[in-house]
């Protein structure tokens, strides 16, 4: 047995008077009482002789309840059996945050549960720890250590967040702060319902480490249907055109040909319902049509009657009905009719115009430049070109037949190699039907096809971009080249020299250059992902963007990249949902937010498998439900206190004093 000696010299002299005291007092009846050698004899018939005996007991009782409060108040402990790792006075709690962890009603929540047990935890751990207290947030002043109050206020003040982490992901946050420390050692705390998803692999720490797991338990571990993604199967996104949208469905559990109800609205209102059934452990898609009428952002939602968990029933996505695709048609007028009758579609807005007659600053206004077989072209024109191509729209380079230098001076700028000579005819060779320019067009290769001709074309490396299609003698007919974040398409021979603008494969490829001008965005954001959502600000000025939160005004991080401001690293605690966009009170558009689909997988991992996961003992799994945790930790430093079992003997002989004076008369 050990003591705490500061504290045992504290009570010693605290005491000491009294004890002394009671010493002297004892010293004297004892004294008297062996003094009497003819009181053995004599201790029945001697009623004096007696009463000093009940007084030597009463001293003695009192005496001994002294001697086990000073003991008591020296904190005596059994030294802890178990071998101490080195931990270098510093620890770190991970603490589940994520929304399984709010399963439970209230106050009875896994991670309101989880927050008790973490500031125990803290409690049990020796006064001249730091503590490191880390959560799904990952925010920067979760990358320090703190004494244990602080961490304690830190551990008070977590709330729910949306993001989804794996287990590398936090293992990294933990070696990073260990850096900035310089420390090797730790003593790591899991607090989790250790979903499958998150722990998928195993988790090997430093040997330094020495780690504790304690697992919560949700009541709902049969799986989960839920809505993993959402998407357009194609970019034309027109007032009056249907578009499909694809919704895909997994069914985590283990009951098969489950059938769950889906509705979809936009703005509210309701637009389709549908019943599908999702077999055990799978995915499904199934489609809705939409055609909306006006040009403007939309606010959908998708919902999934599938039962608890509550979290995941629904899923937000926005979109743009656009515009037409602005065209600017310049250089030769020879096929102006051709190319106008190509787009003479409500989705396409073409217009002609003289190069010598531009005014190249309302170049970027356009999504799409074709410039025809010019003889010249000016370097005002030239620069315009290389802004609209790095604003990622399109850009079609068509030679002249009688020198290509003016497209060379274009293929300069953007730092292209040039067109070569002049190459004898030659036919088509190849098409690249699987490119991603042809998305869409092609359900299968087309056997033996009519391929273009041309009578003489420029020759270009096939090296340069992805040529669409091939001629016999190697060279492209025309390539695919990406510029910036946008697409040239360059077309190797004059279109007077061949077939090309009357085979049916000039349609896919010039139509799909206006469509795929705009830059496809997402329709949502997951909660915790670096980068979000972009928007194309309508109004101009240094004034950020900023989103409407619970009827405040949150201004998200932004970065400005070309034409548009992406907002990044949005906060992990915000909820699911939709939020209005707004620069100066002006609406942009909207942002819809959801969680990771891994976390709407509800499997958890079992105390078997979680310790063959971390490679540990089943001894480092503690239960959650444990109501003494903080003091199961702080025997691992302090052993097996004692001070209980003397402040019981100290009651006890007291009470024995107690009996001596009432019943011993």
């Amino acid at each position: 047995m050990k003591f705490l000696y500061p504290q045992f010299l504290w009570a010693l002299t605290a005491l000491s008077i009294p004890l002394l005291i009671h010493l002297f007092n004892f010293r004297r009846y004892t004294t008297v009482y062996f003094s009497n050698t003819r009181f053995l004899q004599n201790v029945v018939k001697q009623s004096k002789s007696i009463n000093r005996l009940r007084q030597l007991l009463i001293m003695l009782a009192r005496m001994l309840a002294l001697a086990a409060i000073v003991l008591a108040f020296a904190n005596p402990y059994f030294p802890s059996a178990v071998n101490n790792v080195d931990t270098g006075n510093y620890a770190a709690l991970y603490i589940d945050n994520s929304p399984s962890m709010l399963s439970g009603e209230d106050q009875n929540s896994l991670l309101i549960k989880a927050r008790n047990q973490a500031v125990e935890i803290i409690k049990g751990l020796p006064e001249n720890y730091r503590v490191q207290i880390l959560t799904n947030d990952f925010q920067g002043r979760q990358q320090r250590y703190y004494n244990k109050q602080q961490a304690i206020d830190l551990v008070d003040a977590i709330t729910p967040s949306y993001a989804f982490r794996e287990s590398e992901e936090i293992v990294d946050k933990l070696k990073q702060a260990q850096e900035k420390e310089g420390n090797t050692s730790l003593e790591l705390f899991w607090l989790s319902d250790f979903q499958n998803t998150a722990f998928a692999e195993d988790i090997t720490g430093p040997e330094e480490w020495r780690q504790t797991i304690v697992p919560f338990r949700t009541q709902q571990n049969l799986g989960n249907i839920a809505i993993d993604s959402a998407w357009f199967e194609r970019p034309i996104l027109q007032p009056g055109f249907d578009q499909e949208l694809q919704v895909q469905l997994s069914n985590s559990g283990s009951e098969d040909n489950r059938k769950v109800s889906i509705n979809l609205s936009l703005d509210g209102q309701l637009q389709g319902a549908k019943e599908v059934e999702i077999p055990a452990g799978s995915k499904t898609t199934t489609t809705f049509t939409l055609r909306v009428d006006e040009a403007k952002a939309y606010k959908g939602e998708i919902s999934v009657d599938a039962g608890n968990p509550y979290f995941d029933n629904k899923f937000f996505f926005t979109y743009s009905v656009n515009r037409p695709f602005d065209i600017l048609l310049t250089g030769n007028e020879e096929f102006r009719p051709k190319f106008e009758k190509l787009f003479r579609d409500s989705i396409y807005n073409i217009g002609f115009n003289e190069l010598n007659r531009i005014d190249y600053s309302t170049l970027g206004n356009y999504d799409l430049i074709i410039l025809d077989a010019p003889e010249t072209v000016p370097s005002g024109f030239t620069q315009a070109v290389r802004e609209n191509l790095n604003a990622g729209k399109t850009v079609v380079l068509i030679p002249s037949a009688s020198s290509a230098e003016a497209i060379n001076n274009v293929l300069a700028n953007l730092r292209l190699p040039a067109l070569g000579e002049k190459r004898p005819p030659a036919n088509a060779l190849d098409i690249s039907y699987k490119d991603p320019h042809f998305k869409g067009v092609f359900s299968s290769t087309p056997e033996k096809p009519s391929l273009p001709k041309s009578e003489e074309h420029y020759q270009y490396s096939s090296s340069v971009g992805y040529p669409l299609i091939t001629l016999a003698d190697g060279n492209p007919m025309v390539s695919r080249i990406p510029v910036g974040t946008g697409t040239l398409l360059l077309v190797t021979t004059n279109l007077a020299k061949t077939n090309f603008s009357s085979h049916p494969i000039f349609v896919p490829v010039m139509l799909n250059a206006a469509l795929f001008s705009r830059t496809s965005t997402a329709l949502y954001t997951l909660s915790g992902k670096a980068k979000g959502p972009e928007f194309v600000v309508n109004q101009s000025g240094e004034s950020p963007l900023s989103m409407m939160v619970d009827g405040q005004e949150l201004i998200p991080r932004q970065r400005t990249r070309n034409q548009t401001v992406e907002l990044y690293d949005l906060p992990t605690e915000l909820k699911p949902g939709t939020y209005d966009v707004s620069k100066n009170g002006a609406a942009q558009g909207f942002l819809a937010l959801n969680p990771s689909p891994q976390e709407s997988r509800w499997s958890f991992l079992t105390d078997e498998e979680i310790a063959n996961r971390f490679g540990l003992e089943s001894s480092s799994i503690l239960e959650a439900d444990a109501k003494e945790i903080g003091f199961s930790i702080s025997e691992r430093y302090n052993g097996t206190s004692l001070w209980k079992w003397f402040l019981a003997a100290a009651l006890l002989f007291l009470l024995m004093e107690i009996i001596l004076i009432k019943l011993w008369k």
